[in-house]
């Protein structure tokens, strides 16, 4: 089975679209300034200033447009430039390159959380919650991009109440932050995509664009929890970021 990532490329180049033909390639100064996402009303994750950091790197990529072999050490640099300190131990331009080139070859599903579940030794409650994702991310369809946000909201407020160790609790609430935030970046990303009369003919297209970029987002955050919070920016940035140079390659 192709990676959400490889399906999402696949679907731009075969169908034709590109940032000069068709403009759904967005400018993401613009869009930034323009797009309020139901997703960032009313939170009271504690952890939404991740996804915050999230997009605004996203942000920056977008418009540096870095090689890939470039983006482990922006997003280590870029962490600490924003008063952060992460834990060298766990994360160098090595460390934070595997987890990105994982988080973009990676389907999310029940299977590979179980698989790193062994790795990082998780509770069997905690992989339970982020099975929810897993779910989430592999359903068959999907009416708009507004049933994006709304689940993702609702996966967020079950987190929230979720009855979980304090560090687990806290891994699953930076997980979905920074989920919620990469699905408002794709989704402006692609604006056409947010358009809710898609045709059916068409939902495979915005679907695959947009989802491959969270997949991964949200797989280099759960990777990189492994190194605290402040990991989970490291392993979404650079997944997010591996994932935006490959499209801009390629279109």
């Amino acid at each position: 089975m192709k990676t959400l990532f490889k399906f999402m490329l696949s679907a731009v180049l075969l169908t034709g679209l590109s940032c000069n033909t068709d403009n759904s390639y967005a400018d993401m100064d613009q869009a930034n300034a323009k797009i309020v996402m139901a997703s960032k009303a009313g939170t009271s994750n504690p952890f939404d200033y991740l996804g915050e950091l999230h997009n605004n790197f996203m942000t920056d990529m977008h418009n540096l447009k870095p090689s890939k072999d470039k983006i482990p050490d922006l997003a280590l640099n870029f962490v600490t430039e924003n008063g952060y300190e992460y834990d060298t131990s766990v994360f160098n331009s090595n460390t934070v390159s595997e987890i990105m080139n994982e988080s973009m070859t990676s389907e999310f599903t029940e299977e590979k959380i179980d698989e790193l579940g062994k790795r990082f030794q998780y509770s069997d409650e905690y992989k339970k919650e982020l099975h929810k994702l897993s779910s989430f991310f592999n359903a068959d369809s999907y009416e708009n991009t507004n049933d994006i946000v709304n689940q993702l909201n609702e996966i967020e407020a079950s987190y929230l109440q979720s009855k979980l160790s304090e560090k687990e609790k806290d891994q699953l609430l930076a997980t979905i932050a920074i989920a919620r935030h990469s699905a408002d970046y794709w989704i402006s990303f692609y604006p056409n995509d947010s358009n809710s009369n898609t045709v059916a003919s068409n939902r495979i297209r915005w679907w695959a664009r947009i989802f491959g970029g969270i997949v991964a987002d949200t797989m280099g955050a759960v990777i990189g929890l492994a190194g605290g919070p402040v990991g989970a920016v490291i392993g979404g940035v650079a997944a997010s970021a591996g994932v935006q140079t490959l499209v801009d390659d390629n279109l």
